[in-house]
């Protein structure tokens, strides 16, 4: 049996971003929870956020040049509003979904 080195890489690079928009997802729900009182700690939605940020990194990965400067941190960072970030995707995605639907 033959490892193909390139889907190893191709994977690794897929669960790197995932993992990084996840880590920023984690920092982004406590850091919420942290700052509003009337917020209780959940770890079903500390576990939906962090999924939601690692969709985000998988997104964001393929739509980023893989040489950008700073590229993890963009992808961090997108982790930890991962909420808003799909939110204005969707929007997005309806919209040019109802424009060509037509």
């Amino acid at each position: 049996m033959s490892v193909d080195v390139d889907s190893v890489r191709e994977l690794l690079a897929a669960v790197k971003s995932g993992v990084l928009a996840a880590f920023g997802g984690l920092v982004g729900y406590l850091v919420d929870v942290s700052h509003d009182p009337d917020k209780t700690f959940s770890w079903i939605a500390y576990g939906i956020f962090v999924l939601c940020a690692f969709f985000v990194g998988q997104v964001l990965a393929d739509w980023l040049p893989s040489d950008l400067p700073g590229r993890g941190g963009v992808i961090m960072v997108a982790g930890t509003s991962a909420y808003p970030v799909l939110q204005a995707l969707r929007s997005q995605a309806i919209t040019i979904t109802q424009k060509f639907g037509k």
